[in-house]
Formats: C-alpha cells, structure tokens, sequence
C-alpha cells in the first residue's frame, strides 16, 4: 500500500494484493488512484487543468510448469478513469475519458 499528499499532487495512493494458489500459481490484484493539482503560469496565476486518475484490474495469474514453462491467464479486466479540467493553456479532448477493457 501507498499513498501521499501534497501541494501540486493533492493526493495519491495505491494498493496491490496478491497470494499463492499453490506452489506453483500466483495472483495479483491492484487499485492505484492519483489527483493533481493545476499548473501555475509565469504571473503566479492558477491555471485550471487538474487532473484525477483511477485504475484497477487484474495482473493475471501465473502457473509455473518446470523451470523453462510456465501457463499465464487472467480475467484480463482493466478500468481507467481520467478527467481533465481544461483551460485556455491547456486542453484534452475528451476531458474525460472511462474505459473498461478485457484483454
């Protein structure tokens, strides 16, 4: 687990968990999330393009066969979350941007 606060970084964190199957398969889970503060122009003046991030999924499994094999699989389910505060200076199209993907 991490996780922090900050000035320009508002705030972040992020935790992975994962276990043993067997001796021989392996599992991982993980959400990581991130909140940044807007830019500053060269008068000191705030400038309006925060941005927040969120991501989660599912890195997979792993089965270990013999010492040059091994089988990996997975849901292969990932969520992104992105959303931008646009400004005159700065801007991306969409703001904001979801995605589910199974791979």
């Amino acid at each position: 687990m991490i996780g922090g606060v900050g000035t320009e970084e508002k705030n972040f964190g992020g935790f992975r968990y994962g276990g043993t199957i067997s001796k021989k398969a392996w599992y991982r889970l993980y959400v990581k999330h991130n909140d940044g503060d807007g830019s500053v122009n060269n008068a000191g003046m705030d400038i309006p393009d925060d941005w927040d991030m969120q991501r989660s999924g599912d890195n997979g499994h792993r089965l270990t066969l013999d010492r040059r094999n091994e089988i990996t699989w997975g849901l292969g389910y990932r969520y992104t979350s992105d959303e931008i505060t646009n400004s005159f200076y700065t801007s991306f199209d969409p703001a904001i941007l979801r995605k589910e993907v199974m791979i």
